[in-house]
């Protein structure tokens, strides 16, 4: 049950990487704070699958196909969203993929595309919305972090650079972005969540057990509370773990 200080009823979200995982998670967490919800990722059919849950819930979603590594795609998922619901209060640059290979063993181009749809994708889709929360007067924007841009890893070289340099591109533009009263914000995930994701790319932190993986639950509260709070205050970061740390 969501409480009253924390409902999104009139807002509208954009979730990347919508079509699985914490982007299907985080789609029906805003929806079940009432926001309607554009969900957005490369295939079009698992972008309808979260668009369905979010209907469920009793709330409006737009599913759009875009590859985030692309400006026009991008520029046209925007304004799709803008045309279809006239403003965009949230956005959660959630989109992501990771590597695990060494990095000896690590392709030119398989870097390259880590660091592409991890961090360039975060700067085209923050770019292309910011336009339209200045016009509105605010907004808030979401990235999706880890405690790989801290801690390493071993054979995660690519992905744990690009956390750091989505890291360090949130607070840039908290800064430049808050006079706009657009509230941009970071959030660090130490642990593992409950998603199909973890479970592929990293079985052993998924498996050691309930205290030592979060729950949906645990991130929706994340995401409103980051969007519900009074643009006098600045929260760059997010630390989330569970209470068992595995990391």
């Amino acid at each position: 049950m969501i409480t009253p200080s924390l409902r999104l009823d009139g807002k509208v979200a954009i979730v990347t990487g919508g079509g699985g995982g914490l982007g299907t998670l985080a789609s029906c967490a805003f929806a079940e704070a009432g926001a309607d919800v554009v969900v957005t990722a490369r295939r079009l059919d698992t972008c309808e699958a979260t668009a369905d849950k979010v209907r469920a819930l009793g709330r409006k979603a737009l599913p759009i196909s875009a590859d985030i590594t692309k400006s026009g795609e991008v520029q046209a998922m925007i304004d799709a969203a803008v045309a279809t619901f006239g403003r965009i209060d949230i956005l959660f640059n959630n989109a992501g993929i990771t590597s695990s290979r060494t990095m000896q063993d690590s392709s030119h181009d398989e870097w390259h595309r880590v660091i592409d749809v991890n961090v360039k994708g975060t700067f085209l889709c923050t770019k292309a919305v910011v336009p339209v929360m200045k016009a509105q007067a605010g907004g808030t924007i979401i990235n999706m972090g880890s405690i790989l841009s801290q801690a390493g890893m071993a054979s995660r070289s690519a992905y744990a650079a690009s956390k750091a340099a989505i890291a360090s591109f949130t607070k840039s533009m908290a800064r430049e972005l808050g006079p706009q009263n657009i509230h941009v914000a970071h959030v660090v995930i130490d642990g593992a969540i409950d998603t199909e994701w973890i479970k592929a790319n990293f079985p052993d932190r998924y498996n050691a057990g309930p205290d030592a993986i979060l729950n949906p639950d645990h991130i929706a509260e994340a995401y409103w509370q980051l969007h519900r709070q009074p643009r006098s205050a600045w929260t760059f970061e997010m630390d989330l773990r569970p209470w068992k740390e595995t990391w």
